[in-house]
């Protein structure tokens, strides 16, 4: 039989374990926290949102004592802008000193996703998740050898590649916050055998356009190796170019193609994104507004083509269309992409849209006697 000064005791103990989790920063109640050891460079990746239209998101780092408790926290993050129940605005933190932490966030935040990375080692290492939140988590498949993000949702492979340091970078469509499609980020992650992966930092991560009835998006694309050891990668964005409150309602919104390189092949460097193509090409046939999923390849002579999959205006047909660059150069391939036409159009069992399409050599793909195969998604009703 236990003491009462024992009862008190684990009494106490419960009250403080359940108790642990509210932290205060002034008035503020904090309802959830995480602990965090940072390197030098450490790099922090969070993504928060107010948990309804009338509060205000607010995260905090506070340093850690020796003894373990906590001092006064710093505000690092706030977010005042709700735009859906699974949209969160993405804060990235890379100025702190080395040592240990723990991340805070009040009542009022919903909090989707913590991660931590070194730059200089996460290619061997990958990110260091720290929190993900219930929508985001996935169930445990022991035993599967298929690749899968490690939270949210993930599909079209997008931009695969080989490094010249041997490793394949995978990189996907990717949603990190829900098992849903969504507003279409992309993944990254890197393997020397193509069967166990290194999870790297989520490429990229498209702006908020939701207030324009835009769902926006980094759609899926391509990539190619350029002289310097970095990546060009190709993408679709669906973009809205309309003054708020006069959005145009046959087309709310356009797809765009769009170039950047990366950055030491883990992030893109913005400095170089560019537009490549603006508009359809053609009103002839009329198209409609689906016009995405750029793939650029070596091909014949030379020259870089690219297909990208689009639909006739009236639903009647998907199709392919193809693209030649003027330039022999992979490292020129941000300009000078001209229009050759429709180089596929289907209809069979109510197709309507071409996706991802892709043109596979099976011989030199210089040759221009080379049979070449094409794959694509079909859309039907």
């Amino acid at each position: 039989m236990q003491s009462a000064s024992a009862t008190n005791m684990l009494l106490l103990l419960a009250f403080l374990f359940a108790t642990s989790l509210f932290l205060i920063h002034g008035t503020e109640v904090v309802a959830n926290s995480v602990k965090v050891l940072l390197h030098d460079a450490s790099t922090l990746h969070v993504w928060i949102r107010p948990s309804n239209k009338s509060e205000v998101a607010k995260m905090y780092l506070c340093p850690s004592t020796e003894a373990g408790t906590e001092k006064s926290g710093q505000l690092i993050a706030e977010c005042k802008q709700y735009s859906s129940d699974i949209w969160h605005d993405f804060i990235e933190i890379n100025d702190k000193p080395a040592g240990a932490y723990t991340l805070t966030w009040t009542e009022t935040t919903h909090a989707s996703l913590v991660y931590v990375y070194e730059p200089k080692t996460v290619l061997e290492e990958g990110i260091r998740i720290l929190f993900i939140g219930e929508d985001a988590k996935l169930p445990n498949f022991e035993g599967s050898y298929h690749f899968r993000a490690p939270f949210g949702w993930n599909s079209d492979p997008s931009g695969f590649n080989r490094s010249k340091d041997g490793l394949y970078h995978l990189f996907y469509q990717h949603f990190p916050h829900s098992v849903q499609w969504y507003t279409m980020h992309w993944g990254h992650a890197v393997s020397k055998d193509l069967i166990h992966w290194i999870h790297l930092p989520i490429f990229m991560i498209p702006p908020n356009l939701l207030h324009l009835d835009c769902e926006n998006g980094h759609f899926t694309g391509s990539s190619i190796n350029l002289p310097n050891g970095e990546f060009g990668v190709f993408w679709s964005q669906r973009i809205s170019d309309f003054p708020r409150g006069t959005l145009n309602e046959e087309y709310p919104w356009r797809e765009v193609q769009q170039y950047v390189t990366t950055k030491g092949l883990i992030r893109p460097d913005w400095s170089t994104q560019k537009t490549i193509i603006e508009r359809f090409p053609t009103d002839d046939p009329p198209l409609g507004k689906s016009f995405h999923d750029p793939v650029v390849f070596l091909g014949p002579g030379g020259y870089y083509y690219m297909t990208v999959g689009g639909e006739r205006k009236d639903g009647s047909a998907g199709v392919v269309l193809l693209y030649k660059n003027k330039n022999k150069r992979a490292d020129q391939l941000n300009r000078d992409w001209e229009y050759q036409g429709v180089l596929y159009e289907d209809n069979r069992d109510e197709l309507r849209l071409c996706e991802c399409p892709m043109l596979i050599a099976m011989g030199d793909p210089l040759d221009a006697n080379t049979e070449w195969v094409l794959t694509l998604k079909d859309e039907s009703e």
